[in-house]
């Protein structure tokens, strides 16, 4: 397998990963799977996979909405 230099790709996703979320919130990624869970953070699936809406994260920072 080829190594391959991603270095100079933009992530364009209007979706956030668990372990981004987590980086951002300050918390540990097991966090933000239970707060998924619980309905606090609004969240969708893709496959077993858990992705953020970047404009719900970014209304949950500017209120201060988590818990």
């Amino acid at each position: 397998m080829r190594n391959i230099d991603i270095s100079g790709l933009k992530n364009e996703s209007p979706f956030l990963k668990v372990p981004e979320a987590a980086v951002m919130f300050r918390l540990h990624p097991m966090s933000i799977y239970r707060l998924c869970k619980a309905g606090k953070i609004p969240h969708i699936r893709v496959g077993k996979s858990i992705r953020i809406s970047k404009d719900a994260f970014d209304k949950m920072m500017e209120k201060g909405i988590l818990v």
